[in-house]
């Protein structure tokens, strides 16, 4: 820069010495012709022109050039450098110096109005500039006096709002927002703090509304007064649409195991995860939008955002799966998470057929206690199979030994319409007779027919049997001792109706129907056989009772009495009569131990000896031993080893406590303990009713059954009961 500047001054001292120059060789050979003022001011335009394009100091060297070259050769005597006169070069040098001062004044007014002009210039271009970026913004730009008035606004201002910059300019900027208090607050901001960055505000237009971010400055004026705010508003939906697919991405489990797939509004796939497209190719579905509801095709397009949920099972392709569906109301999408349930609905189905099976077993067997006829027995098992069981039709065929060899309808219940009469089902190896009933007498072994339709040995009977809704079947034979003498077949309504475990069931069934059918023949032969057992029983009893009674009377009536007071204790309690009976029975023999014990201390008037006592102790275990091979129907035997047991465990022989002792040995000990205060005794006088009661009260729940001391009080106190 130096080195420019230096040329630069070189250039303007060569050129004022060349302007004078010039104006010398065109003046001096005129010199006796021109006047000297003429050429004096000739000079001083040069020395002006040099000032004014060069600079004072070429302006300088041109005046000490000018001067001396018009002394040289304009003033006399001339060729010379003498002055005549002092005032010539007085007025010279003064016209010198007036030039040279012109000349700067008049360079220093050119450089200044140069400098306006470039300032002016650089002014327009900067505005331009300024302008071309204001417009170039993709952002709404506006500028707001201090009334809110806006003064001026850029194009995307224009095209957010729909109207021009003059429909906008003057308009409130605060009427363009969905919330105007708030969009002033943000202005005063801008008018108190000088800059808002950030603040959120929503654009109203034509019923819609587009998010923003309204980032406001304040400018000044050159006393640095704020005139007005300098407004942006950053529009932000396409940020905030974009923050709400970030973050449903984000709730989008892409590697969940559970299969999920998810539609837009459109009804298009928007996003399936890679269980899903596994759960597509493991079941052969190539459509996703089998999954999508009915009820939901017709409404997802339909406008709306709230929230929705829905539940349901979908049938598809063969498989069965649970769908929870979700709308996100803010995503405006539907969510499917899917589970393939075909296995655990194929469990369930099945488990409800073997509870629906178990129950009619349960029905069943009430049938055949409760049966007192053979016919009676036979319907009432296939009307539980129909009525319980839930079966199309059921039927119990017996096997006659005719030429045929017939299977006769013996009992029906169901859909049948005849379908049994017109069957003529034969248990012989001919076509009729190799269908599952014939087949399950003649080879002893339970036969499934899964389906109607497909299995060839149906084909007699297939078009009757499917008019009238069989799917399936099973026949069970009837077993008798030696031989089959029939068969129970019951019809399902569905194929595959009997899986394995419903089919054991059904073999159970069958075998408690044929012994039943059994029993009802055999009927009274039975009961009289059972009669015979308990009155053998009864005379074994009663022969062990005698003969205590033979050794001991004494003893022998004590135990009748307590085997009386026992049995009305049991039926205060609410027994049942075969129950009371084992009790009875059990009461007199309870103390037949006592046959190992000497007379002499059976007998003893006087107080026994702790040896004695231990002894006569011994006769609890000694009577179980007597007796326990006897097989009693009722606990007998545990009874007599138990009813000197105490709940607190402070009895004998085992020490037993509460439940552990059985209830038939607990009713024994209050009924003996009663007895034995109530009665005489060798070693002292009886003590009666009253101490008796006050005994067993006393010992209420710690020594003995408190039901049982309930109802031995209330039978003496309430009731009048006498022991005898």
């Amino acid at each position: 820069m130096r080195r420019n500047l230096l040329h630069s001054r070189i250039a303007g001292y060569l050129a004022a010495a060349l302007c004078i120059a010039a104006v010398t060789a065109l003046c001096a050979p005129f010199a006796e012709r021109l006047n000297n003022t003429t050429v004096a001011m000739a000079m001083v335009l040069v020395v002006l022109f040099v000032a004014t394009v060069w600079g004072s100091w070429p302006a300088v060297v041109a005046s000490v050039l000018g001067g001396l070259a018009f002394d040289y050769y304009f003033l006399p005597p001339i060729g010379s450098f003498t002055i005549a006169s002092v005032q010539d070069w007085v007025a010279l040098f003064a016209l010198l110096l007036t030039a040279v001062t012109v000349g700067e004044l008049s360079a220093r007014a050119r450089r200044r109005a140069l400098k306006a002009e470039v300032a002016r210039r650089t002014a327009q271009q900067e505005s331009a500039y300024n302008r071309g970026l204001i417009e170039a913004s993709l952002d709404p730009l506006v500028t707001i006096g201090r009334d809110g008035k806006i003064t001026d606004a850029n194009a995307a201002a224009e095209a957010v709002t729909g109207r021009s910059r003059g429909e906008l300019v003057g308009t409130d900027f605060s009427d363009y927002f969905t919330d105007p208090a708030k969009a002033r607050e943000g202005y005063e901001q801008a008018f108190r703090e000088g800059l808002v960055r950030d603040y959120a505000l929503d654009i109203r237009r034509d019923g819609t509304f587009i998010p923003v971010l309204y980032n406001a400055s304040a400018y000044r004026d050159e006393t640095g007064a704020v005139v007005g705010i300098f407004a942006a508003a950053r529009d932000i939906s396409g940020l905030k649409q974009a923050e709400s697919e970030i973050r449903h991405l984000a709730t989008f489990p892409r590697d969940t195991p559970v299969p999920i797939v998810e539609f837009d509004r459109a009804l298009e796939v928007r996003f399936i995860n890679r269980s899903m497209q596994r759960l597509l190719g493991e079941c052969n579905i190539g459509n996703p939008h089998l999954f999508l509801p009915a009820s939901w095709v017709s409404k997802l397009p339909q406008d709306g955002g709230a929230d929705a949920t829905d539940f349901q099972e979908l049938e598809i392709a063969g498989h069965t799966f649970e769908e929870r569906i979700f709308f996100s109301g803010e995503f405006q999408a539907l969510r499917i998470y899917v589970t393939d349930i075909t296995e655990r609905k194929q469990g369930q189905r099945a488990l409800e057929r073997l509870n629906r099976t178990l129950l009619t077993l349960f029905s069943a067997n009430q049938t055949l206690v409760r049966a007192t006829s053979e016919p009676e027995l036979l319907h009432n098992m296939c009307r539980v199979l129909i009525e319980t069981g839930g079966y199309r039709m059921a039927w119990i065929g017996f096997a006659e030994h005719d030429e045929a060899k017939t299977v006769r309808v013996a009992a029906v219940a169901g859909h049948d319409d005849g379908y049994t009469q017109k069957a003529r089902v034969s248990w012989a190896d001919t076509e009729r007779g190799r269908g599952p009933t014939g087949t399950a007498i003649r080879t002893s072994e339970t036969q499934i027919n899964r389906n109607f339709a497909g299995d060839p040995r149906m084909a007699p009977w297939r078009a009757a049997a499917l008019e009238r809704g069989y799917a399936s079947s099973v026949a069970l034979p009837l077993r008798g001792a030696t031989e089959v003498f029939g068969a129970l077949t019951v019809y399902a309504a569905e194929p595959d109706a009997f899986g394995a475990e419903e089919v054991k069931l059904f073999v159970d069934m069958a075998g408690d129907l044929a012994y039943g059918i059994a029993a009802l023949r055999a009927g009274t032969e039975r009961e009289m056989a059972v009669r015979r057992l308990r009155e053998n029983l009864e005379d074994t009893v009663a022969a062990i009772a005698s003969t205590i009674e033979l050794r001991d009377p004494y003893t022998a009536g004590h135990q009748r009495r307590v085997a009386r007071l026992s049995a009305a204790i049991a039926r205060e309690m609410g027994l049942l009569e075969d129950r009371i009976r084992g009790i009875f029975l059990a009461g007199l023999i309870h103390d037949v131990g006592k046959i190992n014990v000497p007379a002499e201390i059976l007998g003893k008037p006087g107080e026994l000896t702790p040896l004695e006592i231990q002894f006569i102790r011994t006769h609890a275990q000694a009577g179980y031993d007597i007796i326990k091979e006897v097989e009693f129907p009722w606990p007998i035997a545990e009874a007599v080893l138990q009813h000197h047991e105490r709940l607190d465990g402070s009895g004998y022989p085992r020490g037993l406590v509460a439940e552990a002792i059985i209830l038939e040995a607990r009713i024994l000990a209050v009924a003996d303990v009663a007895e034995a205060i109530i009665s005489h005794r060798p070693y002292r006088p009886m003590k009666g009713l009253d101490a008796a009661l006050a005994e067993i009260e006393t010992g209420k729940g710690r020594l003995y059954d408190p039901a049982a001391v309930e109802a031995c009080i209330g039978l003496f106190r309430n009731k009048g009961f006498v022991l005898q």
